[in-house]
């Protein structure tokens, strides 16, 4: 990225690198095992029989324990017929209704789809417990963090009980900002100016050093209090995964209006320009000769109402670049860690030899997720600091191919123009001979 940002020094006020979206999943993975839940219901001395109603019971418990009564009486709860409704629109609006500085915003409740359990027979006529597709009531806890700012947190209130937790980084990185009384200027989830680029850098690699288990587990404990008491004599731990990430590099430029004529010259750049094999080679896969197997790589290009955007996918994971005000933003996002490799030790021997291992879906991989992605971000830039002229061929060739105006036709009887190049355009000078009188088929680059 330096290239980059040597190329375009005059024009760039400063930059920001770091998470955006991030999404983690909780799961109690012994109870995914074909005899967990078997053995949850030996040890609290359930009946399979009496599954339903023991499930239905320690629900129940759990939704009190959640705060559903208050929100309720405090006129922030909701339950939402359609789990396609959009959340996070209703979340807001009760934000804006009840003018929520901090703390819980409100509660939804809705039915989705998730894997749930219910009692069934074996081939030999015995009962068991077993995983199987379902839907059961979800909670949508939204809150304004005084850490991680504006979160929520979705829970299945039925076996096994998994939950989802999505942030935002810059969402986050907004807090330590205002504690250290840095101006700034934010649009949406992009800071279009910054008193201190390197300041603001600073506090955001600060959140590569979470302890992510340990603020997980908090924001568990806000939603889900009841959590382990209500699994009885089998207490369980959460295993935390990250199940989706979004890291994105802002290139802030000074005007919108230098980077507008850039953009348009980088977006015909990447779709004219960028094949399969640059895609693979940005995102860090081999190149097609070396891989085994097949791998899908698309490219799109699509605009909407805040501008265009060009994005390129390998497998499930992506790379997309757009511009928002004066912001010029790279994004990578992780969907699959699995098609991804980095190196690392052996997870059973943190030190054992380092080798070329698949990512981890895990949380503790979550600083290699970052130096992976900024590594993608840095061989996109790098590559769009070739460009060398934002006009188009036909907006360089107007100027020069110009008919130069002859004696006695549309100019003063006698009169004898010549023409000089200046910033890629010609200007009226001195006289010159009539044989020189019209210029074509030249084209000057600077």
């Amino acid at each position: 990225m330096q290239r980059f940002l040597q190329r375009f020094a005059l024009l760039v006020a400063g930059t920001l690198s770091g998470f955006d979206r991030l999404v983690f999943r909780g799961k109690l993975c012994q109870l995914y095992s074909p005899e967990g839940m078997n053995c949850l219901l030996s040890a609290n001395r359930v009946l399979y029989k009496d599954y339903k109603s023991y499930a239905a019971e320690v629900t129940a418990q759990v939704i009190a324990a959640a705060g559903v009564p208050q929100a309720k009486a405090q006129g922030r709860y909701r339950y939402l017929p359609s789990s396609k409704t959009d959340k996070e629109a209703v979340a807001r609006a009760f934000a804006a209704a009840h003018r929520v500085k901090t703390g819980l915003v409100c509660i939804l409740q809705c039915i989705e789809p998730a894997w749930t359990f219910d009692w069934a027979k074996t081939p030999d006529g015995q009962l068991t417990v077993r995983k199987e597709p379902g839907k059961c009531s979800h909670l949508y806890h939204y809150y304004l963090h005084p850490q991680f700012g504006w979160l929520y947190v979705r829970w299945q209130t039925w076996f096994p009980f998994e939950m989802q937790i999505g942030l935002n980084g810059r969402e986050w990185l907004a807090r330590p900002m205002d504690r250290d009384r840095l101006r700034y200027v934010r649009s949406d989830n992009k800071f279009v100016w910054v008193r201190d680029w390197q300041r603001a850098q600073q506090l955001f690699d600060e959140q590569g050093q979470t302890d992510w288990p340990r603020e997980l587990d908090a924001l568990r404990q806000l939603a889900h209090p009841l959590h382990p008491q209500h699994l009885g004599r089998l207490p369980i731990r959460y295993n935390w995964t990250a199940y989706q990430n979004e890291w994105a590099t802002d290139v802030v430029f000074r005007r919108q209006e230098e980077l507008e004529p850039w953009f348009d010259r980088w977006l015909r750049q990447a779709v004219l320009s960028y094949d399969h094999s640059d895609v693979l080679r940005f995102l860090g896969h081999a190149p097609p000769m070396y891989r085994k197997g097949r791998t899908r790589v698309e490219t799109s290009v699509h605009a909407h109402f805040e501008g265009k955007r060009i994005k390129h996918w390998v497998g499930a994971n992506s790379l997309k670049l757009y511009t928002h005000a004066n912001v010029l933003r790279t994004e990578t996002t992780i969907h699959d860690a699995s098609r991804i490799r980095v190196v690392r030790p052996p997870a059973d021997d943190p030190d054992g030899t380092p080798a070329r291992r698949p990512l981890r879906r895990s949380v503790v991989d979550l600083p290699q997720r970052a130096a992976f992605s900024q590594a993608v971000k840095e061989r996109y830039l790098e590559a769009l600091a070739a460009t060398a002229e934002t006009r188009t061929v036909r907006a360089l060739a107007a100027p020069l191919t110009r008919r130069v105006p002859e004696p006695g036709r549309g100019s003063e009887p006698g009169a004898r123009l010549s023409w000089d190049v200046v910033g890629g355009s010609f200007q009226q000078c001195g006289p010159i001979g009539r044989q020189n009188r019209r210029l074509s088929n030249v084209l000057i680059c600077r």
